[in-house]
Order: structure tokens, then C-alpha cells, then sequence
């Protein structure tokens, strides 16, 4: 398994591109550790928003995983 921290530091192969200078953060490895916060953001504040909803929409969606229930709510559609 691949640390976002890890690879922010030292790239995945060990080998970052330096960063101005700040020797040693790879830019690929910060913008993974960005899209992994934006995705944890994401499926934060939609899980907010389901406490609200109605009881009978969260009943259905509560057997969801994560990505499931991201894609779910993304097309506007019931299961």
C-alpha cells in the first residue's frame, strides 16, 4: 500500500522531483494526498446531508460502501 505521506516526501520510487525549494516533495505525491482529502471531504459532507433525509432514502442507502453511495447519489437515482 502506497502512504500519501510517503509519497508526498519521497515519490513513490524514492525519487521525488523537488518543489522550489524544498528538496525532496514530489508534486504528483502532494496532489494525491489533496485528492484523497477532497474524496474524504466529499463523502463527509454527503453523509451530513443523508442524517437529514428522509428516513425511508436513508434506509436504502444504508447498506452502501463509500464509492457506491457516492455514485448512487451522483445520478440522482434511487437503487
Amino acid at each position: 500500500m502506497v502512504d500519501g505521506g510517503g509519497v508526498a516526501l519521497g515519490g513513490i520510487d524514492g525519487e521525488a522531483e523537488e518543489i522550489g525549494d524544498t528538496p525532496g516533495i514530489s508534486l504528483a505525491g502532494l496532489c494525491f494526498v489533496k485528492d484523497a482529502v477532497a474524496r474524504t471531504q466529499a463523502i463527509n459532507q454527503l453523509k451530513s446531508v443523508l442524517i437529514t433525509a428522509d428516513p425511508a432514502l436513508r434506509e436504502e442507502l444504508a447498506g452502501l460502501g463509500n464509492a457506491e453511495l457516492f455514485h448512487t447519489c451522483a445520478r440522482g437515482s434511487r437503487m
